[in-house]
């Protein structure tokens, strides 16, 4: 770790500049240290003598070679450990580094009187063989320790094994490789399917709707605890959702680019999202612990400081997990929490509340913040792979994909990654593998149901799971397009043959308001009434094509009419729309609420609950109370307008006016 002056003038300067001579250092030396110095190196007249006379005394005392081999043999093997460590690094070392391996330096005044209290590198600047400055050098400032030159020639060369990394690369055949997790694409192309079918509205300060993560979790297989949130915040910090006009999470065009993109550009695209979000805290994410921050602060930096050092690894070559580990605790012991920072964060032991201290606790935060992003994030996004030694079962290992070598160095190639094509059998039967394409499985979330077979998925088309996309309108040839560019080869006839028959069927039964079931044809609605649990549902006859039912079987009614292969099309007011709230509200609040209702109408799309709501309101309001709704609507279309006009970007200026009432 030591410089070459020669390749890097300006980090010679800077080495100059921190080591100084070994009478500048003694100059700067406190008086009481000057005097225990003195006393150590056997300087006359130590308890009397003034400043000049302990300088000189102690220049003389420390160029005499015997006399300096003579303190070396007197020195502990934990001192001759901390200053092996201080030659081993070129005769300077970052302050944290040495700290964290040979215990703490604390000021004169507080520290121990008895020298067996104080730490071994407190012992070593009370004797004159260490110093302490500060410096900048490559990434560092701060506080450095150092051994003036002078001592040098009379220091041990420190061994070699020292210089060494304290990892090495592992032999290829002695590691077996764990499975990847190549889910990532797959599960965030569910993600996109669930807020295009079901709506989930933002909070008013623009958290995420409440129950989106736990709907979430149950389309995804068992993972990590975080995986769901990590999977939710890369989705938005990527701008594959965002929330619409009505403040409800739905896919965005890019968000549809991205599932039909090759895999390069997806790797790259959420690698860069999560690298640069300033947002999402690791360390926070880790389960075990509790993290308070007093202040803001940037959890990226201590991401970067991690890629950084994995960019400098070599690609497709096994790692011992726990070696690389320890090489950062040994080099850069304070990347995750500083010292001097403000922003410096307060953890805690979820499971005690304990307190983790920087220099007791490196493994259990530092180190496990480690291996969260090795085990979490790095592997999920397909930047490594993770393995195990057979000989030992608790060391595991870890090396870089072709794709994290790419994604950590943009000077390498990207590498030639091509989607796994989905299988569609005649059975109605669709498999897919990890490695498909994300768009195939954003097809087949809203058109099959799913069901997981380890790591392969297997979908099944289905007339029951047909009717909701035919519901929204959209069209079975786009889902046979799909199947056929992402798979093996053309759908079998019978597949395709079937899915234009349900779409063809879908409509030709109906259910709408007042509940009536209407058929296209007469012989149609014979065969449906043949049935006895339809026909048990029904009131009375209305004419031979239509049937009045009664209004608490309609859910049941739909299920019959799917179970024999029926694709009814229903009247969106008559789904199951959940418990009914009763609002007590006055006539004066009403007249407020449906003014907002009817303005946001205007400016909004146009929805099928939204003027329900504005046609119940209407009928329970007298016609005052109607009418100052309308001078509300036009009170705050009249705001809005405004507002837009001066900054298009800007939405409805009235939801505060509508938070506070």
């Amino acid at each position: 770790m030591g410089y070459n002056s020669k390749k890097c003038p300006g980090a010679q300067r800077a080495r100059e500049k921190a080591v100084r001579s070994l009478q500048e250092a003694l100059e700067k030396t406190p008086t009481p240290i000057l005097r225990e110095m003195a006393r150590f190196w056997g300087v006359e007249g130590a308890d009397e003598a003034g400043r000049p006379r302990l300088v000189g005394g102690l220049l003389a005392q420390m160029g005499r070679p015997e006399v300096v081999r003579q303190v070396l043999r007197q020195l502990k093997r934990d001192e001759r450990a901390a200053l092996r460590t201080v030659l081993a690094a070129g005769g300077r070392i970052e302050g944290p580094r040495l700290v964290h391996a040979h215990g703490p330096v604390r000021p004169h005044l507080l520290a121990s009187s008895d020298p067996a209290g104080l730490s071994p590198v407190e012992r070593l600047l009370r004797y004159g063989l260490v110093f302490r400055g500060y410096a900048a050098w490559g990434d560092w400032r701060g506080v450095v320790y150092f051994v003036p030159g002078e001592l040098w020639p009379s220091l041990p060369r420190p061994p070699h094994a020292l210089q060494e990394e304290p990892f090495r690369p592992l032999d290829t055949a002695a590691v077996r490789a764990i499975p990847p997790e190549r889910s990532l694409h797959l599960d965030l192309a569910r993600l996109l399917a669930l807020v295009e079918q079901e709506e989930f509205v933002c909070l008013p300060d623009g958290q995420w709707p409440p129950g989106l993560e736990d709907a979430l979790r149950a389309h995804l297989r068992p993972a990590h605890a975080v995986y769901p949130a990590f999977l939710l915040q890369i989705a938005r910090r990527a701008g594959l959702v965002a929330p619409d006009v009505e403040d409800a999470i739905r896919p965005t065009a890019e968000g549809r680019q991205w599932l039909r993109a090759p895999p390069w550009p997806r790797s790259r695209t959420l690698f860069s999202a999560w690298k640069e979000d300033t947002t999402w805290d690791d360390l926070r994410a880790i389960p075990e612990l509790i993290v308070e921050r007093p202040w803001p602060s940037d959890p990226s930096l201590p991401r970067r400081r991690v890629l950084q050092r994995l960019a400098a690894l070599p690609q497709e070559t096994w790692i011992s997990m726990a070696g690389w580990i320890r090489a950062i605790e040994l080099e850069e012991p304070e990347f995750l929490r500083p010292a001097g920072v403000p922003g410096r964060p307060r953890i805690r032991l979820r499971s005690s509340g304990e307190v983790l201290s920087a220099l007791s606790a490196w493994g259990e935060v530092e180190g496990r913040y480690l291996r969260f992003l090795l085990e979490g994030p790095l592997r999920w996004l397909g930047v490594l792979e993770l393995g195990q030694q057979p000989a030992e079962e608790l060391s595991p290992a870890f090396r870089l994909t072709p794709l994290g070598g790419a994604l950590l160095c943009p000077d390498r190639p990207p590498p030639a990654i091509e989607d796994e094509p989905i299988v569609v059998e005649g059975t109605f039967e669709v498999w897919v593998s990890p490695e498909a394409a994300p768009y195939a499985v954003f097809a087949l979330e809203r058109w099959a149901e799913r069901k997981v077979e380890g790591r392969v998925s297997r979908y099944r088309l289905s007339p029951q799971a047909a009717q909701r996309p035919l519901q929204r309108g959209e069209s079975v040839e786009r889902l046979l397009e799909t199947l056929t560019e992402h798979g093996r080869g053309p759908v079998p006839q019978n597949v395709a043959f079937t899915l234009r028959e349900w779409a063809a069927a879908y409509g030709r039964l109906r259910l709408r308001r007042p509940i009536l079931l209407e058929a296209a044809e007469a012989v149609l609605l014979e065969e449906v009434l043949s049935d006895p649990e339809v026909a048990g549902a029904v009131i009375r006859r209305i004419s031979s094509t239509a049937v009045e039912a009664r209004p608490e079987a309609v859910e049941a009614l739909v299920g019959r009419l799917l179970e024999l292969g029926h694709l009814p099309e229903v009247e969106e007011s008559l789904l199951p729309q959940g418990a009914r709230v009763e609002l007590n509200l006055g006539v004066g609040e009403g007249a407020f609420l449906l003014g907002l209702l009817r303005a946001w109408e205007e400016v909004s799309r146009p929805k099928e609950t939204l003027s329900r709501l504005i046609v119940t309101l209407e009928a329970a309001l007298p016609e005052e109370a109607r009418k100052r709704a309308k001078r509300h609507q036009a009170r705050w279309l009249r705001e809005w307008r405004a507002v837009r006009t001066h900054d298009p970007s800007q939405g409805v200026p009235f939801d505060r006016d509508v938070r506070e009432r």
